[in-house]
């Protein structure tokens, strides 16, 4: 079951170097809070990925910092006062990020929330990295996985303290690290999703690393691995 949230929230004045991180090793609870007139924050590129939301008081919603690589999360930033207005009601899906895999593992691991709304949002929000050009990426290699876990909703990258009159912050359901397993609620999402994928192909795939260009990218031993996969009766793809 789905708990929304009432109201969360730290000091206004918290040090985004030494606040804790409101997340833990374990999967955090499928839960969506309701920010109403709140302000997204982006990230400058100057402090530690800091980024998120502030409610309509000042105060900081820890809901919305991201798990990144190695263990980190992302910073608390300074409040702003908002310089640009988004009306009606959006998602938070997430913090962008251009590269595939980071793109699924922190841009779009709030979407499960989708599935449990009795109307669909006008829009998803993602705050702006630094100087990366989502946008760009956003409309060409990351466009089919948009448009599938997506519902087809725009996209809102936020390049300023931007305030929302209605904003759904949902909980990570999925991420780096010990987080990779995903909460039931963020499985069904995908499987749903997966599911309507029209399936043309070998049933059993082994994706592997080989054709990948960086010697750091490469998995030790990975000829013996597709072997053993294709004495299995698997299917070697090597994109």
């Amino acid at each position: 079951r789905i708990r929304t949230v009432p109201r969360q929230g730290t000091a206004r004045r918290a040090n985004p170097l030494t606040q804790a991180a409101p997340w833990t090793d374990a999967l955090p609870t499928p839960r969506i809070r309701v920010v109403r007139g709140g302000t997204v924050v982006p990230d400058t590129g100057h402090n530690n990925n800091a980024h998120g939301v502030f409610d309509r008081s000042g105060a900081f919603a820890p809901m919305s910092q991201a798990r990144l690589s190695r263990g980190r999360f992302s910073a608390i930033p300074a409040p702003a006062k908002a310089t640009a207005h988004l009306t009606g009601t959006h998602l938070y899906a997430g913090f962008s990020h251009s590269h595939f895999g980071h793109f699924l593992l922190e841009s779009i691991d709030r979407l499960w929330a989708l599935d449990q709304l009795e109307k669909p949002p006008d829009g998803l929000i993602l705050p702006a990295r630094g100087t990366m050009d989502m946008e760009h990426n956003l409309a060409r290699s990351l466009a089919p996985i948009l448009a599938r876990f997506g519902d087809g909703l725009p996209m809102h990258v936020i390049h300023e303290p931007t305030r929302v009159d209605r904003l759904l912050l949902p909980a990570p359901g999925f991420g780096h690290g010990p987080w990779l397993g995903g909460t039931d609620a963020f499985r069904r999402f995908t499987t749903k999703r997966f599911a309507q994928i029209d399936v043309d192909g070998p049933d059993k795939l082994y994706l592997s690393r080989r054709g990948l260009r960086q010697p750091d990218k490469l998995v030790d031993q990975e000829a013996e691995i597709e072997a053993m996969m294709e004495q299995a009766g698997f299917f070697i793809f090597r994109p």
